[in-house]
């Protein structure tokens, strides 16, 4: 009988992402013979996060190879991605989620000054800025 090792490996295209529920991730996971490099093909791996979303697991290719998306929620703080083989071969990532920046908006006033008496009003539109990060609602 001869036993071989595994080594089970996780990398991510992107190492932070801003809270915004869309925005994601590869991972790429790579399940291999630890002496000779060889991918284990058919491999069940399972997924878990403390933030954002994932799904729970993925199968290797015949080359050992994986690849699965990660999504970022709207709360900030460091996602902590495992991926585990088995009950014993784990790796983590883990993947900064940050608080987009603001909105640009372009603002325009139909006056160019008004009188601050609690009762003078002026009509004011806006769009998102080309530059803008986040949508917005109307």
């Amino acid at each position: 009988i001869t036993l071989r090792g595994v080594t089970l490996q996780m990398t991510s295209s992107a190492y932070q992402l801003p809270a915004n529920g869309a925005a994601s991730a590869t991972l790429t996971i790579h399940l291999r013979e630890t002496t000779n490099f060889v991918g284990v093909g058919g491999a069940g791996i399972i997924f878990g996060s403390n933030l954002g979303t994932i799904n729970s697991s993925v199968v290797t290719d015949s080359t050992g190879t994986a690849l699965i998306t990660f999504t970022s929620g709207t709360e900030v703080g460091a996602a902590e991605i495992i991926a585990r083989y088995g009950n014993l071969l784990t790796d983590t990532v883990s993947i900064e989620i940050f608080a987009p920046a603001a909105a640009l908006l372009d603002l325009s006033a139909a006056e160019s000054s008004i009188i601050g008496n609690g009762v003078t009003t002026s009509t004011s539109t806006g769009s998102p800025s080309p530059d803008s990060v986040c949508g917005m609602k109307p």
